[in-house]
């Protein structure tokens, strides 16, 4: 048997298995961003703040606390940035939410680890 017959498929196995193993680990990652992302937002509808934000600031807070005179809810949460004038595609997930009055407030988030990071934020109303 030539040593030819071996090593080809044994490769062919090892690199499949690296391919599945990076393709896993991406979407691991998004499903933990995504929970994350969306347990934040419902710490800071019903908080004004999250134990997963490493920083927030006041201007942000103000605002949240404008959103948050109506009845406010999660509109949605997605993994990536938001699109574009807003987003640079920095961001590792945005959340969107909206309140009775129809004002709408958007947050893009980054993963720094274990918290998370405002990278900006905007509103549909001054």
């Amino acid at each position: 048997m030539n040593k030819w017959q071996i090593i080809c498929p044994v490769t062919v196995m090892f690199v499949v298995a690296v391919v599945f193993a990076i393709r896993s680990a991406r979407v691991h990652r998004e499903i933990f961003v995504l929970s994350q992302t969306h347990a934040i937002a419902g710490e800071l509808l019903s908080e004004t703040n999250s134990v997963w934000l490493a920083k927030m600031s006041p201007d942000l807070r103000a605002r949240l606390s404008v959103l948050l005179a109506d009845n406010a809810g999660i509109d949605r949460c997605a993994y990536g940035d938001a699109p574009a004038p807003i987003g640079n595609g920095t961001a590792d997930s945005h959340v969107v939410l909206t309140n009775a009055a129809g004002r709408e407030m958007g947050i893009r988030l980054a993963n720094t680890g274990g918290e998370f990071d405002t990278l900006g934020w905007w509103t549909n109303w001054q």
